[in-house]
């Protein structure tokens, strides 16, 4: 009957969406911010989705669109943490209030994340995050040294990542990364050797070993390429649909 036929495509679309489809859908749960984590949280925030819920069924996804709006409630108060001195222990205590909000919401007897029926739910949930350390949800949306050929990423202010774009970008890109290594390593000795006034971060690395110094230097040139990338995004994230 068509009931019936209703009853079983609703039942079918709840048993899509186990806390494993979740976990590969929208990354649910968010790991536990903690002290290893604490930085790559914050730097990486803007490479990181929020969903909207508008394009969901009406019918099945109650679930999913919980842990949607568990995501973009968390994800604005990892924002406003990261700007303070205390950002740890501001995520930390957001993110118990988020989950605990999440699983203390009635919902309507549907079968919810197992981690909500056991003693010490915090640490059910960051056992069974798939992303603990929140790395970048993709390599194609990590900045590379890449990025800066593909505008005006770098400029003069910024003089190591500006000769790396003169000298590497009009290269191919196979041959661009040996350039990009070969020219850290040129760089930044004559950097350290010179007894120009160097910036405070290039002081930094000088002061390392010898293997270090250009490893610093690409950490360096890395986080200029990310600040100037987020500043060019809009302010505003726009929200993708969780499912495809």
């Amino acid at each position: 009957s068509l009931m019936s036929t209703q009853r079983s495509s609703a039942n079918k679309e709840k048993t899509e969406l186990n806390p494993a489809t979740s976990q590969k859908i929208i990354g649910f749960p968010p790991g536990r911010p903690t002290a290893d984590n604490i930085r790559s949280l914050c730097v990486n925030q803007r490479l990181r989705p929020l969903y909207t819920t508008k394009c969901l069924p009406s019918s099945g996804y109650e679930l999913l669109a919980r842990q949607v709006k568990t995501i973009n409630r968390l994800e604005k108060k990892f924002k406003q943490c990261c700007k303070k001195k205390g950002a740890l222990n501001c995520a930390e205590q957001k993110w118990r209030e988020e989950l605990n909000r999440y699983c203390s919401t009635r919902n309507s007897g549907q079968v919810d994340l197992q981690c909500c029926q056991e003693n010490d739910q915090h640490s059910c949930f960051q056992s069974i995050s798939s992303d603990p350390l929140y790395n970048v949800p993709s390599a194609a949306e990590a900045p590379s040294l890449n990025n800066m050929c593909d505008a005006q990423i770098i400029n003069n202010s910024f003089p190591v990542g500006f000769q790396l774009k003169t000298l590497c970008c009009p290269l191919s890109e196979q041959d661009r990364n040996t350039c990009f290594a070969q020219k850290l390593e040129q760089l930044s000795k004559s950097l350290c050797s010179s007894n120009k006034s160097a910036s405070p971060a290039v002081r930094r690395c000088c002061k390392l070993t010898s293997q270090e110094i250009p490893q610093c230097f690409s950490k360096n040139v890395m986080e200029a390429i990310t600040k100037v990338i987020n500043k060019g995004q809009k302010k505003k994230k726009n929200k993708i649909c969780p499912i495809p």
